[in-house]
């Protein structure tokens, strides 16, 4: 197996409200090539990465340099991966992950080992964009193309073309052949990492609000899953990771709860309602409310989570996190 590295002397996506969920996070933006699209046929043939640094773009790819080193790809690949907080994928959750998950099966007899966050960017344009409206479709070029991303490809081969010439740089060793593979999946990479400007057009406290987010402090990790807001409280669920421990928390302000063996993490946050208000009470809490102030949700001792049908996001994921945030800092 061959690992290529590369440096792309460009600053990466940055916005304040994407900093302010993933600053202190690592970032990683992953693309895999395979020979089909059968996982329980096909093989991964190349696996990319592209780290985020303060001013690069910093690429490493996992090349099969023959049909019996999917193995040692994936366990290489996948580490890597793993050192990731949060990987960025293109329908990475339809394709990409599960191919992953499955060729690891065919292989090892462990549990499938990736536990970073994934933010799927192709799930973020269809569940929450009009795009599919105004685009023809929603695949990875024709949003770059509505970017106008489009002018700064090198490749011109498709995924299928890729597999392609894979079957022939296995017969006749080109490496001809081997460097446009390698171009298509960096391209996309590449693509992938500028793409995440779309996010600049979309409500990203919304997104993760349904999407789920992770926080951390220190080498532990939260990643919450699921938020639904039930007649008297807020229950936030997720899961524990790095650092597992059991942990289990009552008081006026909430209810915590995490298992070491399960990696569960639950979090209740009783709410009230006046009218067609729902409110969270900020007195019993002994967070510093310095940060929550700046939301516009903010009223003194309490924060403003709901009013009519409209849930504020920004607000509800932010004092999940600062809670979370306070919890981890206690394990």
């Amino acid at each position: 197996m061959k690992r290529i590295r590369k440096e792309v002397m460009e600053t990466p996506y940055r916005s304040q409200i994407f900093q302010s969920y993933f600053d202190s996070l690592s970032i990683g933006v992953i693309d895999i090539e395979t020979t089909g699209l059968s996982p329980e046929r096909d093989r991964v043939i190349l696996g990319g990465l592209v780290h985020f640094t303060p001013d690069k773009l910093q690429f490493v790819q996992y090349f099969a340099d023959g049909r019996e080193e999917e193995p040692l790809l994936l366990q290489e690949y996948l580490r890597d991966l793993n050192n990731c907080d949060l990987i960025v994928t293109y329908h990475g959750e339809g394709f990409d992950l599960p191919f992953l998950k499955k060729r690891w099966s065919r292989h090892f007899d462990t549990a499938f080992p990736l536990i970073s966050y994934s933010l799927d960017l192709y799930r973020v344009v269809s569940k929450h964009s009009n795009l599919r409206a105004i685009l023809p479709n929603l695949r990875q070029k024709t949003v770059e193309a509505f970017l106008g991303l489009s002018e700064t490809r090198q490749d011109e081969i498709s995924g299928e073309e890729s597999a392609r010439l894979y079957a022939d740089f296995l017969k006749n060793r080109d490496p001809r052949l081997q460097e446009r593979i390698l171009l298509h999946n960096h391209d996309d990479l590449l693509q992938l990492s500028r793409l995440l400007r779309v996010l600049d057009k979309l409500d990203l406290h919304r997104i993760l609000f349904y999407a789920g987010f992770p926080v951390k402090h220190e080498e532990k990790r939260i990643h919450i899953k699921s938020i639904k807001l039930q007649s008297s409280q807020v229950v936030a669920e997720g899961i524990q990771y790095r650092a597992p421990v059991d942990y289990l928390h009552y008081s006026e302000a909430y209810e915590a709860f995490a298992s070491r063996h399960t990696g569960e993490f639950l979090l209740r946050i009783p709410h009230l309602r006046e009218k067609d208000r729902l409110h969270v009470d900020l007195t019993p809490f002994t967070l510093d409310h310095a940060p929550i102030s700046e939301f516009p949700g903010y009223l003194g001792d309490k924060l403003l989570i709901r009013e009519g049908d409209q849930i504020r996001h920004a607000e509800l994921n932010f004092l999940i996190r600062l809670i979370c945030g306070e919890i981890l800092a206690q394990f």
